[in-house]
């Protein structure tokens, strides 16, 4: 048998929408199902809770159709190395439309808490200075962390703040801002980085700073790398701005 083990697991309830938000979410459940706003609910939080990660120190997400377009150095003894909670190779934009009223529940979590909502470098990057948001994130179709902080209690109460809105039901919020403001709001700059790794996904790619450019092969559009990456790197400047994007 494999020693590479994959776990399946049935989630009770995991579709169960509560009564207060149920005919509004299914009414919208036209443009995004409600298995995928379970998704995303449960990606946002409730997944570090699972007994099948409470052996585990780091984990490391990857979508389906996300790939190493070179060979790479294992990242979790990078992030061990380094004492990071989290890393994330790849920055970009969620839409709009499945961020309503994101923001300004957040600016309330952050009044009721007693932090500053511009707090960190990461955060100022997110926050404009007049607290408006151009939808800036980590993108999560990779992301490598320490569980034990996202199973803990600061992270857990951000979640569920954010989740006695109804957000995620109605208005499809996603993991992808979900995670990006609290790891910004609860952690130091010094805790996160953006990794510089070889990555792929969908149409972005990238083989790391200061190496060639990824090329794409016809007709499949697979990525690779001309050059091998022997080390993974990363940086604190995350360069998430608004003109950046």
């Amino acid at each position: 048998a494999s020693e590479n083990r994959v776990w399946l697991v049935i989630l009770k309830d995991f579709k169960a929408i509560p009564d207060e938000w149920s005919e509004a979410a299914r009414e919208t459940a036209e443009d995004f199902s409600v298995g995928y706003r379970a998704m995303t609910r449960w990606r946002s939080g409730p997944v570090f809770l699972e007994p099948a990660l409470k052996g585990f120190n780091y984990a490391m997400t990857l979508d389906t159709d996300s790939y190493f377009p070179a060979d790479i150095a294992d990242p979790f003894k990078f992030m061990h190395a380094q004492g990071l909670i989290a890393g994330f190779p790849h920055l970009g934009r969620e839409s709009a439309s499945v961020v309503v009223n994101l923001l300004h529940y957040f600016l309330l979590y952050c009044k009721i808490k007693g932090l500053h909502p511009r707090r960190s470098r990461m955060l100022a990057s997110l926050v404009e200075s007049n607290f408006k948001w151009y939808q800036q994130c980590l993108m999560l179709d990779i992301e490598i962390l320490s569980l034990d902080w996202f199973r803990g209690e600061r992270y857990q109460d951000f979640f569920k703040f954010m989740d006695s809105t109804g957000g995620f039901w109605l208005h499809r919020w996603g993991n992808n801002p979900i995670r990006t403001f609290a790891v910004a709001l609860l952690l130091e700059d010094s805790d996160v980085r953006s990794l510089d790794m070889p990555y792929a996904h969908q149409d972005y790619c990238s083989c790391g700073p200061e190496s060639p450019p990824c090329k794409r092969a016809t007709p499949s559009g697979h990525f690779s790398c001309t050059e091998a990456v022997t080390s993974v790197g990363g940086h604190i400047n995350f360069s998430i701005a608004a003109a950046d994007l």
